[in-house]
């Protein structure tokens, strides 16, 4: 009997977790978001700054180039496009290449004010910690699903025409199962929209100056991803379960098609 191929499924769900666990992780390694001022340890010592700008930088740059490894699996799983991962690399790029400026130019300093000042850009101008990682890796999660919700969302016709064909004695099941599934990629749909109206206001600009607003659209990006994410593994939960009862139905291995949501 041919019935729906959703093997795949499941480890494009896997995939959501792994993104949402580093959405959550990468935000700050200790002291990473500290006062610059923890530089005033040195002193008017200017190697002393520069070492520790340096420590910040690489910080950083670790971070960035993890970030960048995880969209590039993501990427080669198939789990976002070229098109998606593109824009997510350009920026993971050139923050790199923001702190490679600053550290060339920190590592030249001659004076301990010029350092200092150096040290302050590290924070308040790049803030790779408190908005670029968060935002391209929320970006990422978002890509994913997208992508998950469109083959959910693809795979409706051939459930509709396999249930259609299924038994008389399982249908109402099978409808309660598929009515919550449109329902489920209904909700989250509904929340990935409003998660898509949060990006824009995650900007530097806004951490800086408008830190109350930026930190309200982080948390309602969050909530509206998470219950996204929600319901599509409840979704696909409704699948396995449609899957199971036609596999099991007597009767019908030339009725149902082969409906796959591979990667």
């Amino acid at each position: 009997m041919k019935i729906f191929a959703i093997s795949r499924l499941p480890r494009r769900l896997a995939a959501l977790g792994v993104l949402s666990a580093l959405a959550g992780s990468v935000l700050v390694p200790a002291a990473a978001l500290a006062a610059p001022a923890q530089a005033g340890a040195c002193g008017g010592d200017v190697k002393c700054i520069i070492a520790f700008g340096d420590a910040r930088i690489a910080e950083r740059q670790a971070a960035l180039t993890k970030l960048g490894t995880k969209i590039g699996d993501q990427l080669s799983k198939g789990h976002i496009t070229n098109a998606q991962a593109a824009p997510l690399q350009a920026q993971v790029t050139a923050s790199q290449g923001d702190m490679t400026a600053i550290k060339t130019k920190l590592d030249a300093e001659t004076t301990a004010t010029a350092a200092r000042q150096d040290v302050h850009d590290i924070y308040w101008k790049y803030r790779i910690f408190a908005v670029v990682i968060p935002k391209t890796t929320r970006t990422a999660f978002y890509d994913v699903m997208t992508n998950v919700d469109a083959k959910l969302k693809g795979l409706e016709p051939k459930i509709e025409d396999a249930i259609s064909k299924a038994p008389a004695g399982e249908k109402a099941q099978l409808n309660q199962l598929y009515s919550d599934y449109k329902a489920q990629l209904s909700e989250a749909e509904s929340q990935l929209d409003a998660a898509l109206g949060q990006f824009d206001t995650l900007t530097v600009s806004n951490y800086n100056t408008a830190r109350a607003t930026f930190e309200t659209a982080l948390t309602d990006l969050r909530n509206d991803e998470n219950t996204a994410h929600t319901g599509l593994r409840k979704a696909a939960g409704d699948l396995h379960q449609i899957r199971q009862i036609l596999a099991g139905s007597k009767g019908g291995a030339s009725a149902t098609p082969s409906a796959t949501a591979s990667s």
